[in-house]
């Protein structure tokens, strides 16, 4: 099945700036899936950024959009992924500009 992810922040610096990344995974893939194959083509501090040592998602500094809603669920295995599925992995905002009012 065809999946598209999309990159930000630190996530497209470790994919080499490759903001979006077409894909082939097998049919019934899940995010777990998604991810190994992340980790085959970029590396593994894609997957050390995601998984903590147990191979749940990391809860704190990213966030996983499937479709345009957040993945709630931590264990990578239990997400399903539809053909064509549109992932974007983006890391938490943090800070910003003051907004100085007159």
């Amino acid at each position: 099945m065809r999946i598209k992810v999309r990159l930000y922040g630190v996530f497209l610096e470790l994919s080499n700036a490759r903001r979006e990344i077409d894909l082939l995974l097998p049919e019934k893939a899940t995010l777990k899936d998604l991810i190994d194959t992340l980790r085959e083509k970029f590396g593994d501090e894609i997957s050390k950024r995601l998984l903590d040592e147990n191979n749940k998602l990391r809860r704190r500094g990213y966030v996983i959009l499937i479709n345009g809603d957040a993945v709630r669920e931590e264990d990578p295995e239990k997400v399903l992924l539809q053909e064509n599925a549109e992932i974007a992995i983006l890391p938490t905002a943090v800070g910003g500009r003051k907004q100085l009012c007159a």
